[in-house]
């Protein structure tokens, strides 16, 4: 069933955002233009969280309206459709308080609504 499926969807985000502090670290704008490997591996974690955000029914998300979902949905489109065209300094602006945020939201609906498996969450 789809709705069982959410809760994993909001783990893969939850991942991602992990692995792309991870990736990121403190990298410039100028700095993940010239160091491929690193933007495309941000690109891909950005992408996971797009598609993750895709999985997520708007009963869920119409409690966290700060959220831009539709951007988040969307930008994953542009990476993988106009992947010449992505800027670097939108990767490096969404560290810090855009992940921040996001990540609170996923851990709160994972509270509501898959609470006895966030204990279990293991990288």
């Amino acid at each position: 069933m789809a709705g069982e499926r959410v809760p994993l969807a909001l783990y893969h985000m939850l991942d991602a955002i992990e692995d792309f502090r991870s990736i990121v670290g403190r990298a410039t704008a100028i700095y993940l233009e010239n160091d491929r490997i690193r933007r495309y591996a941000a690109e891909r974690c950005v992408e996971i969280i797009s598609e993750a955000s895709r999985r997520i029914p708007d009963t869920w998300k119409s409690d966290y309206s700060e959220i831009p979902w539709q951007k988040i949905a969307g930008i994953g489109s542009v990476i993988r459709h106009n992947y010449e065209n992505v800027n670097p300094a939108i990767l490096a602006e969404l560290n810090g308080a855009p992940l921040v945020a996001l990540e609170r939201i996923a851990l709160a609906l994972l509270d509501k609504h898959d609470p006895e498996g966030r204990p279990f969450r293991k990288r």
